[in-house]
């Protein structure tokens, strides 16, 4: 069992050793083969997400899906489900989370050097592609579908499970899958949001056992931002209206997170 345990410890390290060793490759070789089909700069990063979601996808299905020792964990867990409003009001809870970290950092932390420099870099990243040399489209898939797809298969699929079946706590996997996906974002002002966003999407995976409903809510949260901050150039203030609102979910977005929780008193290591 032990060495069976340590199978899914080699293939999260791998997989997330493969994930950066892709990238680089995807960047400085691939790119010029790319580079052919379409000059737009987010076309390679596109290409690269769909290979790596089509490899994650089987890795989960193949791994992970129907796992007899997942089977076994989760024999006696009670799971609940969230409908479609509420998978909305989680996206807008999230991109409030987000709205009010970024606030802080614009307001007060940008005093700190460190910060400062962080800070510039994460909306050096944003702006990237807005300069109009992107297709609108692919910007959408790559930023928005695809990146909802291969992150949460990787995180919650493959990370989150494998950390799960290693230390047979429900909870450590949810925590460090969370932070896994803080310190896979680079940039540190945009891994501390994304930690507290990926805690909160493993919660949810743990707790609904559906992969979907974290790639949906992920998709959401993605492209509602991507759009209203396009829209804005045609109507002037509408992200901040959209910001204003996402905060206002937030209390929602705890509520609702809340209720998500088991009735049931679990005992750990039951497995």
């Amino acid at each position: 069992m032990k060495s069976n345990r340590f199978f899914y410890l080699f293939l999260a390290v791998f997989l997330g050793i493969f994930d950066q060793v892709f990238n680089i490759i995807n960047y400085e070789y691939l790119d010029k083969y790319f580079q052919k089909i379409s000059t737009d700069p987010n076309f390679t990063a596109m290409m690269g997400s769909l290979i790596e979601f089509l490899i994650f996808a089987a890795v989960f299905y193949f791994v992970f899906k129907d796992n007899p020792l997942l089977n076994k964990m989760d024999a006696n867990y009670e799971r609940k489900s969230l409908k479609l409003y509420q998978i909305i009001l989680i996206a807008l809870g999230l991109s409030g989370l987000t709205g009010i970290w970024l606030f802080i950092v614009d307001k007060f932390l940008v005093a700190i050097p460190y910060f400062k420099n962080s800070f510039d870099t994460f909306n050096q990243a944003m702006d990237l592609g807005t300069d109009g040399s992107a297709n609108y489209l692919i910007s959408i898939i790559y930023g928005a579908v695809l990146a909802a797809l291969m992150e949460e298969l990787l995180f919650r699929g493959i990370f989150h499970n494998s950390i799960k079946i290693l230390t047979k706590n429900r909870y450590a996997a949810i925590i460090l899958t969370g932070i896994l996906f803080g310190i896979w974002h680079g940039i540190l002002v945009q891994g501390i949001y994304a930690a507290i966003g990926g805690i909160i999407f493993s919660y949810i995976y743990e707790r609904t056992g559906k992969i979907y409903v974290t790639i949906i809510i992920h998709f959401l949260n993605n492209f509602l931002s991507t759009v209203i901050y396009d829209l804005d150039d045609i109507f002037p203030g509408l992200y901040n209206v959209f910001d204003i609102i996402c905060m206002l979910m937030v209390p929602i977005l705890i509520y609702i997170l809340y209720k998500l929780k088991s009735d049931k008193k679990e005992i750990q290591g039951e497995s």
